[in-house]
């Protein structure tokens, strides 16, 4: 644990996608299918960000949860950061020669049936092309 983080009264920020997925979801399991990680890790990451912050971030009720006022704050902050790296991160890799993007916009039923599964062998063939996936239009 980096002093940064007592210092500034941080949450762990590894935690903070997990926490992000689990609110905008409101379900630590449907926030564990989108990150590809279990239950458990899901729930761990809430409580490392809970106990850091020394406040509790959902109501846990009937197998169900639901986010509190501080809850709400955070998710709205942690949504807006993890936005605005990822813009900034796809922006290096816009401008870095070495790395070209390609960018695909699809339905997220398309996506996920068909693309997300061919994925894998298109970055064996183009290894070094990013692909940035955007996920539009449309319900699940």
């Amino acid at each position: 644990m980096s002093n940064i983080h007592i210092k500034r009264r941080l949450p762990p920020l590894s935690a903070l996608p997990a926490f992000e997925a689990a609110a905008r979801h409101q379900s630590f399991s449907r926030a564990a299918q989108e990150l590809h990680l279990t239950h458990g890790a899901i729930s761990r990451a809430v409580a490392q960000i809970e106990e850091r912050i020394g406040v509790d971030l959902f109501v846990r009720r009937n197998r169900r949860v639901y986010l509190t006022t501080a809850g709400q704050r955070l998710f709205k902050t942690a949504t807006e950061t993890l936005n605005t790296l990822n813009q900034t991160v796809e922006e290096i890799h816009r401008h870095d020669k070495a790395s070209p993007f390609l960018t695909v916009s699809c339905e997220p039923s398309l996506a996920m049936r068909w693309l997300m599964p061919r994925l894998g062998g298109f970055h064996e063939k183009y290894p070094d092309l990013n692909v940035d996936l955007r996920m539009a239009g449309g319900t699940d």
